[in-house]
């Protein structure tokens, strides 16, 4: 596909874009909606970030490596402080 074939950094890049641009509809386009609308627009909304979060994390566990040390404990120290960082993140969100 289209991202597949662009490097991770500019992969990343558009996930987070979508991930920005859902979390501004959310701010701006839902709340001057009628009542019968905003719960789609807010689904919608919430389906769109989620995608740019959910596609974010399996690039960003695959960069975190490559920009580690070349010692094999620090790369495994740095993806494990990601995954409790991200884990943490989430319960406290």
């Amino acid at each position: 596909g289209f991202l597949g074939e662009l490097d991770k950094l500019r992969t990343l890049l558009a996930c987070l874009a979508l991930d920005v641009l859902a979390g501004l509809g959310l701010a701006l386009v839902v709340p001057g909606l009628p009542e019968h609308q905003w719960v789609v627009a807010i689904v919608a909304f919430r389906v769109l970030a989620g995608l740019g979060v959910g596609a974010s994390v399996p690039i960003i566990f695959a960069m975190i490596p490559e920009a580690a040390p070349d010692r094999a404990d620090k790369r495994a120290r740095d993806v494990n402080m990601l995954a409790w960082g991200w884990s943490l993140g989430a319960l406290f969100s």
